[in-house]
């Protein structure tokens, strides 16, 4: 009786240790570098084990170290195969050693999946040496070897996108999408590849196809959203084209999502705020740009700036001088230069609204005596002048402008009009005073 009661203690001492070794086993293998160590240390010739530890290498100490590694003593009796010449040739061409990089390609050629690995990394330095035709054969060439490695359908959808062949580029990342629906990193790409090409055709005079590319790139946005897998950047991106593709209505109705959803988020907030102020709902604006100012603690420069000129808009003038007078405090203050005659500029356009034109002419004068290419500085004192019916200095004043500032800019043509309007009507008024004087 008592020999098998010490046999039952034993048995259940040797299924505790026995559970604690694999515990501790498993714990440990837990890492993949202790895996591959373990690999090597049963088996030194292996491959499998002298790669993936060189990966690990480089994700802990980066690319030379691994690189050192896979091509130094420690791997000398591997066996050199198609996956230890891939891995070789992806660590130099991560470090930029093109030649050398080619060189391991060139020796993988038995396993189609490292082939189409090898035949990308050679399309992509053949590209880096602007060798397009022979960069476009090696990539096709990769997808002719795997058809489901996203890094060529990538490269290919890059290549004719920056070379202004929209269809194609378009046609590589549907084929990717059409096997990776629900990759959000995909989807990003590849709208954010829609809406480039969208700017482009915009910008080149075509509306029609420019919106046909917005509302593609919308539609791939949207679908990520509601599958939930959006993160923040992705949902301002799409927040951004669809006002760049003019659909206000579903901007304004994002946008209080958005807000909902990250309600203390000051980049947030703030592209909101920006987005009101545009499309002149001022109070909307005002609201949220209060609580951006008591997130960031008042200390943001640009979001105080930014709330003052809600204010002026608003023509709430008192709030919008006392805020601007602590942006100049801070800026003297903290030595910013830039941003003290930003601040005394806002000042002056206060002046001048409130009609205390010597006033405004002192800030726009103590600017210029500081900083003659502020370009601000000159357009205000211009409109003085256009203003108190001083022509000729306002002249001079578009003068210096159009030097400043480029031909088109609104602020020099807004000046230019109110200067011919304000000849015209003291022509008319000289005028009739004449002809008052005649009857």
């Amino acid at each position: 009786m008592e020999f098998k009661r010490m046999y039952v203690v034993l048995c259940c001492f040797i299924v505790i240790c026995s559970a604690a070794g694999t515990y501790t086993r498993n714990s440990t293998w837990k890492e993949k570098r202790v895996l591959a160590e373990d690999m090597l240390d049963k088996n030194p010739a292996s491959e499998q084990g002298i790669c993936a530890l060189a990966i690990e290498i480089q994700k802990s100490e980066g690319e030379e170290k691994a690189l050192s590694f896979i091509t130094g003593p420690e791997a000398e009796n591997c066996e050199k195969g198609d996956l230890y010449h891939y891995t070789a040739a992806g660590l130099c061409y991560c470090l930029g050693r093109n030649d050398r990089a080619e060189a391991f390609c060139r020796n993988v050629s038995t396993i189609p999946r490292y082939i189409a690995r090898a035949r990308y990394i050679q399309g992509m330095t053949a590209l880096g040496r602007n060798e397009e035709k022979k960069a476009l054969a090696f990539l096709r060439q990769s997808l002719m070897h795997d058809r489901y490695y996203h890094y060529t359908y990538k490269a290919l959808a890059s290549f004719f996108g920056s070379r202004g062949n929209t269809r194609a580029a378009i046609l590589y990342l549907n084929r990717l999408i059409s096997f990776m629906p629900d990759n959000a990193k995909t989807n990003r790409e590849f709208a954010l590849l829609l809406y480039s090409l969208a700017k482009k055709k915009k910008k080149e005079g075509e509306p029609f196809a420019a919106q046909s590319l917005f509302t593609d790139s919308i539609a791939v946005l949207k679908h990520t959203i509601e599958k939930g897998s959006a993160d923040k950047q992705m949902r301002l991106l799409y927040m951004d084209i669809l006002i760049e593709a003019e659909y206000i209505k579903m901007a304004r109705a994002f946008m209080d999502k958005l807000i909902n959803a990250y309600p203390d988020d000051p980049a947030v907030i703030q592209r909101c705020v920006r987005y009101y102020n545009n499309f002149i709902q001022y109070r909307m604006a005002e609201k949220l740009c209060e609580k951006l100012n008591r997130i960031t603690g008042g200390e943001d420069l640009n979001v105080m700036f930014l709330l003052a000129e809600i204010y002026y808009k608003r023509r709430k003038l008192q709030k919008a001088e006392s805020v601007l007078r602590q942006c100049l405090a801070r800026s003297r203050a903290s030595g910013l230069h830039r941003q003290e005659l930003k601040a005394l500029n806002n000042l002056a356009k206060i002046d001048m609204y409130v009609g205390d034109y010597d006033e405004a002419c002192r800030k726009y004068t103590d600017i210029l005596n500081r900083d003659k290419a502020f370009w601000q500085a000159h357009a205000g004192l211009t409109e003085i002048y256009i203003k108190k019916g001083e022509f000729a200095k306002a002249e001079q004043g578009i003068a210096v402008l159009r030097k400043l500032v480029p031909k088109t800019y609104f602020a020099r043509v807004k000046l230019e009009s109110m200067l011919k309007r304000g000849k015209k009507h003291e022509q008319y008024r000289i005028r009739y005073k004449d002809q008052g004087s005649d009857g």
